[in-house]
């Protein structure tokens, strides 16, 4: 009897005691669950060790090998490039008398070229012309519209502002033509130049 409140007391109930007690015996549940997380946790820890270090050896090894893809891929396109600089050089010689003709034959694209520029500036100063015409007799017949508010002078600023804007239209396309005859010009002398 005296074991039993010797273990009592070692288990200090007695400070707590409200009555009853509790078996000394049986081991607290803190304890346990002490004792099994400290386990779990140093077991868990060598298996999160052991995979880092996979993990590391296998990042390694992918790194090596994506060093030796990437000095085998350098090396065969220092292999292509030089393959390919072969091939333009033998094709430069070969086609050196076409291009020639080529650009004779440019040369002449030049000209038409040139000459429509120029036709096709003379439309415009013509068309600029007509519609400023246009535009003052718009204003003329505005003007007397709103005086007289005639019915015939409405009708036919109508008809004067719908030629305006096929006048403008047309102007936008001989200048889009000038602007396409110039690009053949250029792209045309700078190959030219690039000949020689």
């Amino acid at each position: 009897m005296f074991e039993f409140f010797w273990r009592l007391f070692d288990s200090k109930q007695l400070e707590y005691f409200e009555g009853k007690f509790i078996n000394p015996r049986q081991p607290k549940i803190e304890q346990v669950v002490r004792t099994h997380l400290t386990l779990a946790a140093n077991q868990i820890s060598k298996s999160i060790g052991t995979k880092l270090r996979e993990l590391a050896e296998t990042a390694e090894e992918i790194k090596n090998q994506a060093r030796e893809d990437r000095n085998n891929c350098t090396e065969t396109i220092e292999n292509g490039l030089e393959q390919i600089r072969l091939i333009a050089a033998d094709a430069y010689g070969k086609n050196s008398k076409r291009q020639k003709e080529r650009l004779a034959l440019k040369g002449k694209s030049i000209e038409q070229a040139q000459k429509d520029n120029e036709k096709a500036q003379k439309e415009i100063d013509e068309m600029k012309k007509n519609y400023e015409e246009n535009e003052n007799k718009i204003r003329d017949l505005e003007k007397k519209a709103q005086e007289a508010k005639a019915k015939g002078y409405e009708d036919e600023i109508f008809t004067l502002r719908n030629n305006g804007k096929n006048i403008s239209e047309t102007i936008k396309t001989l200048t889009k033509r000038i602007k396409d005859n110039n690009s053949v010009i250029s792209g045309t002398l700078s190959n030219l130049n690039d000949s020689h």
